[in-house]
C-alpha cells in the first residue's frame, strides 16, 4: 500500500532494525549493529529481494571478484558500480549506478546504502581522492 506521502510504503522498523535486516542476506555478523559499513549488506539485500545473483558478503571487496554478475565497461542505470579505497586496498563502496553526472564522466551518481549513513542517491568521483572506481557490474534483468 502506498503511505500518504506518495508511493513508498512506509517501513515500520527503525532504521537500525532496518539496516541490521539488510545482514541478513549475508554471511557477515554486524558486530557493531547499525555502525557497521553496510553498503554492500544493502545491494546484496535489495539483489535477494529481486532474485538476482549477490555475493552472501556484506564487505564491498566480496563485489570485485563475484564472477555470477558480468564486468561491463559500459554501464546503464541499474548495473552495480565498484568502488576500492586507495589507501586500505580491503575496503570500498559498492552501490547501485544511476548515470554520469558530468559530460566528462569523471562523477557517477550512486543509489545505495551507507552514503552519508543514510540511503541515498549521491554523486561520487571516480578517478579522484582515496576512493576510485574499481569497475562495474550487471546481470540479467538489470537493466531497464
Amino acid at each position: 500500500p502506498a503511505s500518504s506521502q506518495g508511493i513508498v510504503p512506509k517501513l515500520e522498523l527503525s532504521s537500525q532494525t532496518l539496516i541490521v535486516e539488510f545482514f541478513s542476506a549475508t554471511q557477515t555478523d554486524p558486530a557493531q549493529g547499525d555502525e557497521t559499513a553496510w553498503c554492500a549488506a544493502f545491494v546484496c539485500w535489495t539483489l535477494r529481494r529481486c532474485g538476482k545473483p549477490y555475493p552472501n558478503n556484506a564487505g564491498s571487496a566480496s563485489f570485485r571478484s563475484f564472477t555470477r554478475l558480468s564486468q561491463t565497461e559500459h554501464p546503464e542505470p541499474g548495473d552495480v558500480i565498484v568502488f576500492k579505497h586507495i589507501s586500505r586496498p580491503a575496503n570500498g563502496h559498492v552501490a547501485y549506478f544511476d548515470g554520469y553526472a558530468d559530460a566528462d564522466k569523471e562523477h557517477a551518481w550512486c543509489i545505495g546504502g551507507n552514503q552519508g549513513n543514510k540511503i541515498s542517491r549521491k554523486a561520487f568521483p571516480l578517478h579522484t581522492g582515496d576512493l576510485v572506481l574499481y569497475g562495474f557490474r550487471t546481470g540479467a534483468g538489470f537493466r531497464a
